[in-house]
């Protein structure tokens, strides 16, 4: 079982990690947490090429967008 968490250098784990990380910065109304995103999002890609999983790389590289929008667009309330 050791061995499967290491499958893919752990990167799904990794990206899972920042992805859990984003969603509690952005909800607590911290910019940071769009920054942690694309990080995760980057994770997400090269794990998404290391299983050929296209959707994967498609859907990151359009949440690493959303998530760059949203950082550069973000207004403390």
């Amino acid at each position: 079982m050791i061995a499967h968490l290491a499958n893919y250098y752990a990167l799904d784990w990794i990206a899972t990690s920042f992805t859990f990380g984003s969603m509690h910065y952005v909800g607590e109304r911290n910019r940071v947490g769009f920054a942690l995103g694309m990080i995760g999002n980057c994770f997400w890609i090269a794990f998404g090429l290391m299983a050929h999983s296209w959707g994967v790389v498609v859907g990151n590289v359009v949440l690493f967008g959303l998530n760059l929008k949203g950082h550069f667009r973000w207004k403390k309330v």
